[in-house]
């Protein structure tokens, strides 16, 4: 099993899947277990996932993914953002709404990044899509107009798509790439810790 730190490091976007593999119940249970552990803001919990996973869902879900070139994931999680309760929250905890409102949203990436690096400790590859027609998505699914939509998550198994990460230098040019063999060439600055 790879530790915590090999995770984080090895984990990158993958845009192509195996389309004849689904994902285990267990592991999904446990890829969602770990999303719903992240920190939250005042510890209000108000993300809520809905899993799309037959063909037919897929299908529906797929043109609405602005920014996506495959349609081949074993599943996509559609992530709602309980609204109600971020703007009932105002009322009980005296912080301006703006900075609560920006604390729900990193809550939101906590748990997107406990959720793909707990997919990837499955073995599972993930495509966090930020380009998406929510409002589209509320009308295709039925969506409760309480929830807001930020994001889509694609998970499935690789299909031999090899990336690679390259330390370059703090200027250099960051679009990944891909090389002679086929991999995909991810750049990443080098870290420049300062101190005081």
């Amino acid at each position: 099993m790879k530790t915590f730190y090999e995770t984080l490091m090895g984990r990158r976007t993958v845009r192509r899947f195996d389309r004849g593999k689904t994902i285990p119940d267990k592991s999904l249970e446990r890829i969602l277990k770990a999303a719903s552990f992240a920190p939250t803001a005042c510890n209000l919990q108000p993300i809520d996932y809905l899993v799309v996973e037959s063909k037919e869902a897929r299908e529906k879900l797929y043109p609405h993914l602005k920014l996506f070139s495959s349609k081949n994931p074993s599943l996509y999680i559609i992530a709602l953002v309980n609204e109600e309760l971020i703007e009932k929250s105002y009322q009980e905890v005296n912080f301006p709404k703006g900075i609560l409102r920006d604390a729900y949203y990193i809550s939101l990436g906590c748990a997107v990044s406990n959720l793909v690096n707990q997919a990837y400790a499955e073995g599972i590859a993930s495509c966090i899509i930020g380009g998406i027609d929510s409002n589209a998505i509320k009308k295709d699914f039925d969506i409760d107009p309480k929830y807001s939509i930020p994001l889509v998550i694609a998970l499935g198994y690789s299909e031999g798509y090899k990336v690679k990460p390259m330390l370059v230098a703090k200027d250099a040019c960051t679009k990944p790439y891909r090389n002679q063999e086929g991999t995909v060439i991810v750049p990443k600055k080098k870290l420049e810790i300062k101190r005081k």
